[in-house]
């Protein structure tokens, strides 16, 4: 039987590999343990090595998976990695956890304060951020806002119509992320004194893209291509940034073919 491409062998978490391995030797080789070193020799050893920091880290509901495993509930390995998929992501800790705590508050907020003026629907009001951007390069007034917004709705909100009420909502939306858009800040003579053209560049280039308040990711590559500089200045350029308090570091990155994680900064000015 030819042995499938293990995905996770490689994952940070141990208990990722260990359940993987499982699924493989009880799936592909019928649960014997001598076939499954054989179709990888290079990860035999280590297989062994996996279980003991399995059994010391693993949750309920990663034994619930394991034993679904053993007991044959589990006939196909598509099968075990649509349900291994939500272990893969991470839960928020720290400056992430934060952050999202603090914009799960300011949407309740926004909900209490709009009542039948807020809109639920978030890809609509997405959309209308985006479009924002576009509006506030072209320094659009009031009639091209308005006009931008009823072209919005019936293309993100399945047609359906707005209120009056979720309409002018719809326009502030834009107008304000316009405003901040355009938002001057004190940070930016912290940023000069550093005679970086680099340091400036990449903070303009960031700010035309997103606004005062925006969370954002961007991998090392991105911001390089961003920037038009050297891949090893990227660090420099973004800790400076952090520095002054231009931007704010939620979640460093992680480099990895399987397991990569771009940076999510937050703008703060």
């Amino acid at each position: 039987m030819t042995a499938p491409e293990p995905k996770y062998f490689e994952h940070p978490d141990v208990r990722i590999r260990h359940l993987e391995s499982e699924a493989i030797r009880i799936i592909v080789f019928d649960g014997s343990y001598t076939a499954i070193g054989d179709a990888y020799p290079a990860y035999e050893q280590k297989q062994l090595y996996w279980l003991d920091p399995y059994m010391a880290k693993a949750t309920s509901e990663h034994h619930q998976l394991k034993r679904q495993l053993q007991n044959n509930e589990i006939t196909s390995l598509d099968e075990f990695y649509k349900k291994l998929k939500p272990f893969l992501q991470s839960k928020p800790r720290g400056k992430l956890l934060r952050d999202k705590k603090k914009r799960t508050a300011q949407d309740a907020y926004q909900r209490e304060q709009l009542g039948d003026a807020f809109i639920e629907n978030k890809l609509l009001v997405g959309a209308a951020k985006m479009a924002a951007n576009q509006l506030n390069e072209l320094r659009a007034n009031k009639d091209q806002i308005v006009a931008k917004a009823e072209e919005l709705i019936p293309i993100y909100n399945k047609g359906e119509a707005l209120s009056p009420e979720q309409f002018n909502t719809l326009c502030k939306i834009i107008t304000d992320r316009m405003a901040k858009l355009q938002k001057p800040d004190d940070i930016e003579s912290k940023l000069i004194d550093t005679n970086d053209k680099n340091i400036w560049f990449m903070w303009g280039k960031l700010k035309r893209k997103y606004a005062e308040g925006d969370t954002f990711t961007l991998t090392t590559e991105e911001a390089r291509k961003l920037c038009r500089c050297s891949k090893s200045d990227i660090g420099r350029i973004m800790k400076k940034l952090c520095s002054v308090g231009a931007l704010t570091l939620i979640q460093a990155g992680r480099a990895g073919k399987l397991n990569g994680i771009a940076a999510l900064y937050r703008r703060e000015a």
